[in-house]
């Protein structure tokens, strides 16, 4: 009976996913019975549940979800919006997706081996999580049922979300038994591996599992009498897109349509992969329009013009587009970590969030997201409060060029800006313009003597005398952020709400709704719903951030028992500021502040 036991465990261990109990029962020729006394010993013999078991899906070996790979876990998490208790809610869509008529929400459970009040219970996280994908939409009628409304791409689409690179057969339990899902999308694989290297392409391993799950999703679909609408193609097809085509026939044995191959073309060119010699990853007018667009948008948060030059557009438009491609698809970037990233660069991801959202009509998932925050951090840069230097000097116009660039180099990688004066400028302006300046240095003895905070410097900068500068131009450098700081902290303080709308916003964020937070957020302010972002950052933390029409900026602190997307959340910050007054200033202290919780 132990040697069974063990067995059972190895049969189980060697099953992806879950498996039927009387599956189980029939490979060993023993009873239902018999295997469930087996399982339950196997977990009282080891001190904790090896295998755990589900009343619809049988038994698999337990996985913590702490256990799970991060890429996954961030997958569900964008996914979902919820956490990654997502399993019944995503096998509801799936079964939504695969019927072509409207069902009941007992139809619905019996498919599912659950009750009607299960289904019932998790439709409102499944409305939420369709409306994300652009084009799909949740109807219900009463008589009738509910209905996946969506044409065959936003299908493919939500699907391919929801499968992602494991292909989990049970997301499928209510449309039918895959049991070699697993080994086909593995075969898949190889294939796919083997045309990329015939055309010495590297491909990462992230782009070869969009690739495939691509594939897979089109062959599920069509098995079930779901096709792509054929479009007009003019260009020649690129030979990478006809070897994968004749590589799946001939191992496979099905045939891409038209459609589905313009398909894998675009992804591909979304992923940069395919060659200069069969298509030009090219981006449109739209894609520079939107650029320009996001920098107006940019210009009115800040509340003074932003230029993009043209490297910088042309790139951000060609990232666009390789993302428009990849939304379109559903083959989105998961699984980056950007709880660190987020918390630095607030205000980045805050105008990337409301804009992009909207442009694209969908969530945008955070790694995507992520890549984009360079492209802004360089446009803000120019809008960093440099330090400023004054130097009292008689030396010539190479000498003092020379000693500013050395100070420069100090006091990198924080901006500064060095201003030249000379004794007379100076006995004629007054000492007291000194009081302007954040750093003020000499090169006379005299002039260091005469002016208290001066700090000498020495027309030739030897070694020794370099390290004795760099020591008191950091010193200088950190006594100017310590100030600034303390006074942005004063101009800024962090408040605690009052309790009533406290709880109102600790409710609508365990709802994961944008729209019930604008309403608790009424209760402090009046905020504008098309401005207001909500990001996780890291472990145990979320920030809120929302423009207002008030002329006040406002911070807010607030420590729940709160469960957002998943993550155990001790401080929800809150961040409601008047666009176009002193936006860049508020953030870099945000962020300071945020970096200080880690």
């Amino acid at each position: 009976m132990r040697e069974r036991r063990q067995r059972v465990l190895a049969y189980v261990s060697g099953c992806r996913g879950w498996v039927l109990g009387k599956h189980i029962a029939r490979a060993f020729g023993v009873s239902l019975r018999t295997v469930q006394t087996d399982i339950a010993r196997i977990n009282a013999e080891s001190g904790v549940v090896r295998i755990e078991s589900n009343r619809r899906l049988g038994y698999r070996l337990c996985q913590p979800l702490a256990d799970l790979p991060e890429h996954e876990l961030a997958r569900l998490e964008d996914l979902a919006g919820e956490g990654a208790s997502y399993l019944l809610e995503c096998q509801i869509i799936m079964v939504l997706l695969f019927a072509d008529d409207w069902l009941g929400m007992e139809e619905i459970g019996k498919r599912l081996f659950t009750s009607r009040s299960s289904v019932a219970a998790r439709l409102p996280r499944v409305k939420r999580i369709v409306p994300r994908t652009k084009g799909a939409r949740l109807v219900s009628r009463p008589g009738y049922g509910i209905k996946l409304e969506a044409d065959e791409a936003a299908a493919r689409s939500l699907c391919m979300k929801i499968l992602g690179t494991q292909f989990d057969p049970t997301l499928l339990v209510g449309i039918g038994e895959f049991d070699g899902l697993t080994r086909d999308v593995a075969q898949l694989e190889r294939v796919l591996i083997g045309v990329l290297v015939k055309h010495s392409l590297r491909l990462t391993g992230a782009g070869v599992a969009s690739l495939v799950a691509c594939i897979a999703v089109a062959i599920l679909r069509s098995c079930f009498g779901f096709c792509l609408p054929n479009k007009v193609v003019e260009t020649q097809e690129p030979a990478l897109i006809t070897d994968i085509r004749k590589a799946i026939f001939s191992s496979i044995g099905y045939v891409l349509s038209s459609a589905e191959c313009q398909q894998l073309e675009e992804l591909l060119s979304g992923f940069g992969s395919i060659p200069t010699a069969d298509a030009q990853v090219s981006f449109d007018s739209d894609m520079l329009m939107l650029a320009d667009q996001f920098s107006d948008f940019l210009s009115a948060q800040l509340g003074s013009r932003v230029e993009m030059d043209e490297d910088i557009r042309t790139a951000f438009a060609l990232h666009l587009k390789r993302l428009k491609n990849r939304l379109c698809t559903g083959m989105v970037w998961y699984g980056r970590k950007t709880g660190e990233l987020f918390r630095s660069q607030v205000f980045a991801v805050h105008v990337l969030r409301i804009f992009l959202d909207h442009a694209f009509e969908e969530r945008v998932p955070d790694a995507e997201l992520g890549y984009l925050v360079p492209y802004v951090t360089e446009l803000l840069e120019a809008y960093a409060e440099p330090i400023r230097v004054l130097m009292i000097t008689e030396n010539g116009a190479a000498e003092s060029l020379r000693l500013q660039r050395v100070i420069r180099r100090m006091l990198s990688p924080a901006p500064t800006s060095v201003s030249c004066m000379t004794e007379a400028w100076l006995q004629e302006l007054g000492s007291h313009v000194c009081e302007d300046y954040d750093i003020v240095v000499a090169t006379d003895p005299r002039h260091a003597l005469s002016i208290p905070e001066a700090i000498l410097v020495s027309d030739r900068v030897s070694s020794d005398l370099s390290d004795e500068l760099l020591q008191h131009l950091t010193h200088a450098r950190e006594r100017v952020h310590t100030s600034r700081r303390a006074e942005q902290a004063r101009r800024y303080p962090v408040q605690t709400p009052p309790k009533s709308a406290a709880l109102a916003i600790i409710k609508a964020c365990a709802k994961n709704d944008n729209a019930a937070i604008v309403q608790a957020l009424a209760g402090l302010c009046h905020v504008l719903p098309d401005d207001l972002s909500v990001e996780v950052l890291g472990e145990h933390d979320m920030c809120i951030v929302a423009s207002t029409t008030l002329n006040h900026t406002f911070m807010y602190r607030i420590c729940p028992a709160l469960t957002f997307r998943g993550k155990h959340i001790e401080r929800v910050w809150i961040v409601i500021y008047e666009r176009g007054k002193d936006v860049y200033s508020l953030f870099s202290y945000v962020s300071e502040l945020l970096q200080s919780y880690r």
